[in-house]
Parts: structure tokens; C-alpha cells; sequence
């Protein structure tokens, strides 16, 4: 039974997360099992041909710290989805240097990632945000519908 009182209560501890639901104007929000939770972020509204920033904000949720490790310059990423199409990508067609970095998060603490793009390349419409860090240890991406106007 000691063995299982660990489980149980990190079981009831997810259980009892929001993972996904609206969380005020920073959307969605994503857990992992190691204390860490994720909001995906941008200033509204979002218009096509206009530029627009991605915000990744993650939050040590947990008693211990964390040290997110990346292999590259790229922090995170952003899909845009109608459907089963991805119909943008902010990564795509970026180049991002190969060089080994690690952002260590103590209890409580807070870092925000910024992703710009100088133009949104997508028609109006609704569409399913995902964000995503590009980082060890990972975290589920961050989903919620989006509207995109002219």
C-alpha cells in the first residue's frame, strides 16, 4: 500500500487539473505531472495579413524545481488547425541555431516565451490554437479554439 499512496495521490492531483479548459484572456492551460503548467497567449483580436505574438508562459506550479532543457534556439511553437489541416505554423520556414541551453524554474516561478510573427498568412475564420514548448522535460500542448477576423 505504501507504494501505491504516491500514485493515488498524483492520480487525484491531475485529476482534479484543468486541462484545457478557458482560464481569462490567457486561454488555455496545460499540466504536467512534474508541477508545471502552461498558457498560451496573445493580444486580441487577431486579424490576418497583421503581425501578431505569441506568448507561452509556463509557471512552477510544484515544490521542487524544474530545469527546462532545450537543444536549440527554438523555445516553442504555434499550430493553427481546422479540422484535421494544419493551416499555419509558426516555425515554418525559421531557421533556429543548434546550440544546448537549460532555464531552471524554482517553486513559484514564472517565464514567458515570446513568438513573433510580422504577419498573420491565414484567412478569417475559426480555427484550433495548439502551443507547444520545445523543451525537456515536455509539456502537453496548450489547445483552444481561436477566431481570426479581416
Amino acid at each position: 500500500m505504501r507504494r501505491l499512496a504516491p500514485l493515488l495521490v498524483l492520480v487525484a492531483t491531475l485529476g482534479a487539473c484543468d486541462r484545457g479548459g478557458r482560464s481569462g484572456s490567457g486561454g488555455a492551460v496545460s499540466y504536467s505531472e512534474n508541477g508545471l503548467a502552461m498558457t498560451a497567449s496573445f493580444d486580441e483580436p487577431l486579424r490576418t495579413g497583421r503581425p501578431v505574438t505569441w506568448r507561452l508562459e509556463v509557471e512552477n506550479r510544484g515544490h521542487e524545481a524544474v530545469t527546462l532543457r532545450f537543444s536549440s534556439s527554438k523555445e516553442g511553437d504555434v499550430a493553427l488547425r481546422q479540422g484535421d489541416r494544419e493551416v499555419y505554423r509558426w516555425s515554418a520556414g525559421r531557421l533556429f541555431s543548434q546550440a544546448l541551453r537549460e532555464l531552471p524554474l524554482g517553486p513559484g516561478a514564472k517565464h514567458t516565451f515570446s513568438l513573433e510573427d510580422r504577419g498573420l498568412t491565414v484567412p478569417a475564420g475559426a480555427y484550433e490554437l495548439a502551443g507547444e514548448l520545445a523543451s525537456d522535460p515536455t509539456l502537453l500542448p496548450v489547445r483552444r479554439p481561436v477566431r481570426i477576423e479581416r
